[in-house]
């Protein structure tokens, strides 16, 4: 039917063909993913701004009003700083001292330790380490209302580095 130089424009023909619709298609998929990538980003804006009015209006709402000079207000800061330097003493380095400091605020209210002060805590080793490197320590805690707080810490190594964990006072 069709000669050799026939069948072989045909079949360029189709092929140029396909690779037009191919690359057709590609386009409209990622002009689409564009667009509902764009249209989701516009709504998930709204909705953030949205949520960051509201959260702002509750802020103000129940906001309460703080008095620095009334020592019995509940709403006073507590000015413990948790970050602050650890106190000095006991077995363990600088960063397990500091890390120990660190959990002492979980405590310090239900221990009625409203502003325990590193400088003036004292730290005593009650058990030495044993072979597997735990030991326990007593942190006799100022805090920072004429009353000192005992918190006994239980210490670990592992893999070369020591940590403590606070217990929870009695």
């Amino acid at each position: 039917m069709y000669t050799d130089s026939q069948n072989s424009a045909i079949s360029e023909d189709k092929s140029s063909s396909r690779n037009l619709i191919i690359s057709i298609v590609g386009i409209i998929i990622l002009g689409c993913c564009c667009l509902v990538t764009g249209v989701g980003g516009y709504y998930g804006y709204k909705a953030y701004v949205a949520v960051k009015e509201t959260v702002d209006e509750v802020k103000e709402v129940y906001e309460i009003p703080i008095n620095p000079d009334d020592p019995n207000s509940p709403n006073v800061p507590i000015p413990f700083t948790p970050f602050s330097e650890a106190p000095e003493g006991g077995l363990g380095d600088e960063r397990t001292r500091e890390f120990v400091w660190t959990q002492i605020p979980i405590y310090y209210q239900e221990a009625n330790c409203p502003a325990p002060k590193a400088d003036t805590t004292e730290i005593t080793v009650i058990t030495q380490p044993d072979a597997q490197g735990s030991w326990q320590e007593e942190w006799k805690v100022d805090c920072g209302n004429g009353t000192f707080h005992v918190f006994v810490v239980d210490f670990f190594t592992q893999d070369g580095y020591s940590s403590g964990l606070v217990q929870p006072p009695q």
